[in-house]
């Protein structure tokens, strides 16, 4: 309700007011003095009725109303009563106490003049009683009211001053319609507690004060604003919100109750960005999709360089990660702390001279360590040509550490490549015109027979002064075999496998294999422990096989063709020397052919 409302309510009430008084004080006048009744002038003469006049029913200011039950009754109206018989009013005599000064509501506009007192017929008793309801009147500022003396003569008295005249209450809040400005809201009333709701609750003038709120702009509609702008309000007004510190007001999905997204935006608005929510990656060097725990980076994707998972212990070889096949290498393949582990283990030994075999104590190993061999017993290991099993030589040396020093025991190969002939080896040639060399280049062995031989018979088995190379045999079963070049012309011309008995001397000795020129046996021919077979090829292989006291023999024409037997013969004498030989008998008168043979290589074998 506007002020210019309530004052205006409060001037007509003032207006009545006024006028109430007049007619309660009905016989003594009325005027807008308030000095009218000390001031000591005459008041009007009252005016005697007519005698045709007749009294009629006394009139009442207010309707008679019903005192609600339970409610205080207010005092009554006192009752003014005129004399039957007009009389001149006395004046007053002052009375002991002091006369109440009459309390009126002040009146907004001033009356012209003041209002004559009015002249009625006589009434024997006036009164005046008012009822209010509680609901609809409230207490108010105490009015004056006078009581009339009987017979026209007296003092009016008035009532004490805590005699108080009701006003409407509309509302019921307990506010007149004098002091609420919306007498007909029971929430709008003087002191009331102002709510945001448009009105003056508290009567004060001002609308919704100390309780609007602060709203925020919110421009992505995510219910978050800035302090950008801002109003105050009851209610957020279209495009503004309750809460404020949105850090992106144009993207909905940013705001302070987002949950933080790995996207390099700070979605959460709490200025950090990807707190929480990134993923750790590790530097992976060797690319195996394995890095290194020391060097991290927290980002939403695998940055370049780097992979998902850690825990690579060399991040330099790509076959050594988490999970890797473990391998016998010395080295952590799966980096679980452990070399080698779950493998098969052997003993290896201490090989010095790196000839496949060792000494010493024994290493268990997955694998032979450096500078190891698997096998055992070598009997001299500063010495490559020593070892179990190796050919033995005559070089002064046990070569198959099998204790006995230089011979040919088991296996022995001679390709004579080197510049002087093998130590085991024993030349004989009782003929200084015989010739026997070594040629390193080649890799030969060359014999010469002169035909000036001694004996008179080729097949004499003493008849060898020809020269012949030769080394002790081992015992028990063997088999050698040669490579032969000789290629004979002239009778009696001959080169071979010559084997000298022990129960006799070197000239006991057997021809076992034999390329010759043989004239009754077609001319160039082989034999080979049996008969003579007419061979015309420049080169041959021979092989003698021993199996007891049986001596097998074979021959061919290339490395590549198969062995042919040649024949079997038994000789229960035990064998003393094993070698070659070549020979040449001038039976023939011819001086000049010499037997000029080359052994590409000789070999003893089990």
């Amino acid at each position: 309700m506007r002020e210019a409302d309530i004052m205006s309510i409060r001037s007509n009430a003032s207006v009545g007011i006024l006028l109430g008084i007049c007619l309660t004080a009905w016989a003594g006048g009325c005027s807008g003095d308030d000095d009218d009744q000390t001031s000591g002038r005459s008041s009007p003469a009252p005016v005697s009725p007519s005698p045709s006049e007749a009294p009629g029913p006394t009139p009442t200011l207010w309707p008679a109303r019903t005192p609600t039950p339970g409610a205080a009754t207010p005092a009554p109206t006192p009752v003014v009563e005129t004399s039957p018989t007009p009389v001149r009013e006395p004046t007053p005599t002052p009375q002991a106490e002091p006369t109440p000064t009459p309390v009126r509501e002040p009146t907004p506009t001033p009356r012209a003049e003041p209002t004559p007192t009015p002249v009625r017929e006589p009434t024997p008793t006036l009164p005046v009683s008012v009822t209010p309801t509680p609901q609809e009147y409230a207490t108010s500022t105490p009015a004056i009211v006078a009581t009339a003396t009987p017979g026209g003569g007296g003092t009016p008295t008035y009532p004490p001053s805590s005699t108080a005249t009701p006003f409407p209450d509309q509302d019921g809040d307990g506010y007149s319609v004098l002091e609420d400005c919306d007498d007909g809201d029971a929430a709008v009333y003087p002191g009331a507690p102002e709510l945001c709701d448009g009105l003056d609750n508290d009567c004060d003038v001002d609308v919704d004060e100390d309780v609007q709120v602060l709203f925020y702009a919110d421009a992505d509609g995510d219910g978050y604003g800035t302090e950008a702008s801002t109003t105050l309000d009851c209610d957020p007004p279209p495009g503004y919100a309750a809460v404020a510190e949105d850090c992106d007001d144009t993207d909905p999905t940013i705001n302070p109750g987002a949950d933080e997204a790995c996207d390099g935006l700070d979605n959460d608005c709490d200025g950090a960005v990807d707190e929480g929510v990134t993923a750790t990656f590790y530097l992976d060097a060797d690319g195996d999709g394995y890095g290194v725990d020391a060097e991290t980076a927290g980002a939403c994707e695998a940055p370049e360089g780097y992979a998902e998972v850690g825990g690579d212990c060399d991040d330099g070889d790509q076959e050594v990660h988490p999970g890797a096949l473990e391998t016998c290498n010395h080295q952590d393949d799966d980096c679980d702390g452990q070399v080698d582990e779950g493998l098969p283990v052997s003993s290896y030994y201490l090989d010095s001279d790196v000839d496949g075999y060792g000494a010493g104590e024994a290493v268990e190993d997955c694998a032979a360590p450096e500078g190891y061999a698997l096998k055992y017993g070598d009997c001299d290991d500063e010495e490559p040509l020593a070892y179990p099993g190796a050919r033995e030589s005559c070089d002064g040396l046990d070569n198959d550490c099998d204790g006995t020093g230089d011979h040919f025991e088991s296996w022995f190969l001679d390709e004579f490549d080197t510049q002087a002939l093998d130590p085991c080896w024993e030349i004989i040639s009782p003929n200084p015109d015989s010739v026997v060399w070594q040629d390193s280049g080649e890799g030969v062995l060359t014999l010469v027979a002169s035909p000036l031989n001694g004996g008179s018979d080729y097949f004499d088995t003493t008849n060898y002064d020809a020269p012949r190379v030769l080394h002790t045999a081992p015992a028990g079963d063997w088999t050698v075999s040669v490579r032969l070049r000789f290629d004979p012309t002239q009778n009696y011309q001959g080169a071979g496998i010559l084997i000298c008995f022990a129960d006799g001397d070197d000239t006991d000795c057997w021809r076992v294999a034999e390329r010759s020129y043989y004239p009754p046996g077609g001319g160039s021919v082989v034999h080979v422990v049996g008969d003579y077979v007419r061979y015309s090829e420049p080169e041959v292989f021979l092989k003698v096989e021993k199996r007891g006291d049986d001596y097998t023999g074979w021959f061919k024409a290339s490395e590549s063709d198969s062995w042919t037997q040649n024949g079997t013969k038994s000789n229960t004498g035990p064998v003393g020397r094993i070698g070659v030989f070549a020979i040449r008998q001038a039976w023939d008168g011819d001086l000049a052919t010499y037997s000029l043979a080359d052994f590409d290589w000789y070999e003893l074998s089990p």
